[in-house]
């Protein structure tokens, strides 16, 4: 698993290299030479990633709109106690129980739901998930993530650029340049995890912190935990507190079981520096503080 994720990281940052690139020839052959050609390749990318991003998802998702049902005013009553304009709905026809919020800003924030959140968790749950993505909307998150992204590249310019000097080897220019997009890319993750975490709480404010911790042990603990979620994981107040086996006793799981599943998480716990979500332990543990 370890293996795969640094796989998948080091994938994405060789194409972010290889379709920059293109771009850069395309800046060469008009005249804009240099670092500059580079630069501006990368943030047009950005651009483009941003403004284009909700047409490519729901065209990969084939997610479908949905505008009456429970689903849709549930949205709208959220939407409207937290102050935010009311977003679309989506229905994604996907087993997975998930759910993310997409768009360009607040007033174009959309939020598709897989139909295998619908069938795995009740309705509370279901609004306590619908209650995190608004959080990601009410604070603008895409816009966030989308400027996070360019933390890295601005970071590998800014190498190349100071550290072009005929008196350095450019090798070692080239290796320090990659070097600071790398960091770059686990600073723009540790953003992305923090902005989980103040989702969470407005889920909890807007609600109560439990819909969303129930849902989240339901999506990643039980019946037993998913690799492929991993990074969904969720949280564990100490073994003996009474209200770990509440927790438990909320989603119809042994405590001892619940307890066993946490501890292999937290075994795992390395993968949380090149994942997007927080693990699933540290989660519950900080809404249960807010509780």
């Amino acid at each position: 698993m370890v293996k795969l994720r640094v796989a998948i990281f080091l994938t994405t940052l060789l194409l972010f290299g290889f379709v920059t690139g293109v771009v850069a020839l395309v800046f060469l052959s008009l005249g804009v030479t240099g670092i500059t050609a580079w630069l501006l390749a990368s943030l047009i990318l950005l651009f483009l990633q941003w403004f284009l991003s909700p047409s490519i998802i729901l065209a990969v998702t084939r997610a479908r709109e949905v505008k009456e049902g429970w689903i849709v005013d549930a949205v709208k009553e959220l939407a409207q106690r937290a102050g935010i304009p009311a977003p679309k709905v989506y229905i994604v026809e996907d087993p997975t129980p998930n759910a993310f919020a997409f768009g360009r800003w607040k007033s174009d924030g959309r939020i598709a739901i897989h139909r295998g959140l619908l069938e795995t968790l009740d309705r509370e749950e279901v609004k306590g998930v619908i209650a995190h993505e608004l959080g990601h909307i009410a604070h603008g998150d895409m816009v966030v993530m989308t400027l996070a992204q360019a933390v890295p590249i601005l970071l590998y310019y800014l190498v190349l650029f100071f550290g072009s000097d005929e008196e350095r080897n450019p090798l070692l220019v080239l290796l320090g340049a990659y070097a600071a997009q790398f960091l770059g890319q686990l600073l723009a993750l540790f953003i992305s995890r923090l902005r989980e975490y103040y989702a969470d709480e407005f889920s909890a404010k807007l609600l109560s912190p439990y819909p969303l911790i129930s849902a989240l042990i339901k999506i990643s603990y039980f019946p037993a935990p998913s690799r492929v979620l991993a990074p969904m994981y969720f949280a564990d107040p100490s073994p003996g507190d009474r209200r770990f086996a509440e927790l438990a006793s909320r989603v119809g799981m042994d405590p001892k079981r619940l307890k066993e599943l946490i501890e292999q998480e937290k075994e795992r716990r390395a993968l949380e520096l090149f994942s997007t979500h927080p693990l699933t332990y540290k989660r519950i543990a900080h809404l249960l503080e807010l509780s």
